[in-house]
């Protein structure tokens, strides 16, 4: 969702002149009309979509199922399920400048279970599919699939408690906790240096623990004076 949010204007001139129109084809007036005022301020960085909420019930079903199979499995303590998910996009800000959304692409984390978990998270896939009407994307944000969820940072997992109390389902409040806390088990320390040479050096403690690294890159937008975040 662009900062500047929608044309509310254009929205219900749109209803106006097809009352009858779908809701739908509504939803679609609104994502292509906040890309088109994307294009003129935040263009690439952009993604929404249209949902039937009629597969609602199927998404939470489909979720549940995984997180539970997830939560039985060995393989959910280990790094490669917490790593999969962690290598999904985030939607909205994740950065100690702009601070945390929280939110994650569903279908993303959906994707990269399903080689560790096979059909309990394709099925999720498959449902997000039927479920996404609609969507567009800008060219940095090609793989969404039209639906975030909330995934909290390590920073704000303990907000987790507050989270169950909307959560659609248990089990997937389950599931943030034991990918949680099997990356508490495992902490290390950072330490960034500044050095004479102009270049960052980034000392870790046990880096033996340490399966990937993602680095969060920015471009400064001088006509908003802000760091967008890529």
């Amino acid at each position: 969702m662009p900062a500047n949010g929608w044309d509310y204007g254009e929205l219900f001139e749109y209803i106006s002149e097809h009352p009858s129109a779908t809701a739908e084809k509504i939803g679609k007036t609104v994502c292509d009309g906040i890309m088109a005022d994307a294009a003129r301020t935040e263009k690439g960085f952009v993604s929404a979509a249209v949902t039937d909420l009629r597969r609602y019930g199927a998404i939470v079903t489909a979720l549940e199922l995984l997180s539970i199979e997830v939560a039985s499995d060995e393989a959910a303590l280990s790094d490669s399920v917490r790593s999969a998910v962690y290598r999904t996009e985030r939607c909205g800000a994740n950065s100690l400048w702009e601070g945390y959304s929280d939110m994650a692409d569903l279908g993303q984390i959906a994707a990269a279970l399903v080689p560790l978990m096979g059909d309990a998270a394709q099925r999720l896939s498959n449902v997000l599919d039927m479920a996404v009407v609609y969507k567009c994307e800008g060219e940095y944000h090609t793989d969404m699939s039209g639906l975030g969820i909330y995934y909290p940072s390590p920073s704000e997992i303990k907000a987790l408690d507050k989270y169950r109390s909307v959560c659609p389902t248990e089990a997937y409040a389950d599931f943030l906790k034991l990918l949680g806390d099997s990356a508490a088990d495992e902490e290390c320390e950072l330490e960034a240096v500044y050095d004479l040479t102009g270049k960052y050096r980034l000392s870790i403690t046990r880096p033996e623990i340490i399966n990937n690294v993602a680095a969060n890159m920015y471009i400064y937008d001088e006509k908003n004076s802000a760091y967008i975040y890529i």
